[in-house]
């Protein structure tokens, strides 16, 4: 059995999977508000408390840079170690980056699953996947000698910066509609 998980800010998406079996069809699945948690310990055991199933193996796509299987989540207040979480649940625990993850998982897709937004021919070429959601997500799939490979943006850590009138006019707005969001913090506060 194999634990997945999609760990994001608001929520997350986790099921369980026979080991070989269809990856669209869980043995079991749920969504779970992840700002209920204190840790992602405490979702996971939420979660498996409501199945009988032991899973031999996990791997989490999470919000967030990973390094070393590390991951200060972006939008939660979780620093999750995979591998101390591992030792926990006596199975071995990889976290990679939700959005690394997602890209990996378009394979996945049916035809039907697919919304053309301008048509075009098809090509082997580099792909982009961004998803708004609690954060700013994007990944690139790139193209190798061995086949494809999913390289982790963290799109929304980045800066707007204007580049022309147009631009220099939606900074204007968004200052006027946000301004006590983005005015800096009193000394002292």
């Amino acid at each position: 059995m194999i634990l997945a998980g999609d760990i994001g800010g608001t929520k997350a998406d986790l099921a369980l999977f026979e080991r070989g079996g269809d990856p669209r069809q869980p043995r079991h699945g749920g969504r779970i508000p992840t700002r209920e948690h204190s840790s992602l310990d405490s979702l996971l055991e939420t979660f498996l408390g409501a199945t009988r199933d032991q899973p031999e193996r996990a791997v989490f796509g999470i919000a967030g840079p990973v390094k070393h299987n590390r991951c200060d989540a972006t939008n939660l207040p979780w620093l999750v170690d995979g591998n101390a979480l591992g030792e926990r649940l006596g199975i071995r625990v990889t976290l990679l980056n939700d959005l690394a993850t997602t890209a990996w998982g378009i394979s996945a897709l049916a035809p039907q699953d697919i919304e053309i937004l301008h048509p075009g021919d098809p090509t082997d070429a580099t792909r982009a996947l961004i998803a708004a959601g609690t954060g700013l997500g994007e990944s690139i799939m790139a193209r190798s000698e061995s086949g494809w490979i999913a390289v982790p943006s963290e799109g929304g850590h980045c800066d707007f910066a204007p580049r022309n009138p147009l631009e220099d006019e939606l900074l204007q707005w968004l200052r006027a509609k946000y301004s006590l969001r983005l005015r800096a913090p009193a000394v002292g506060a």
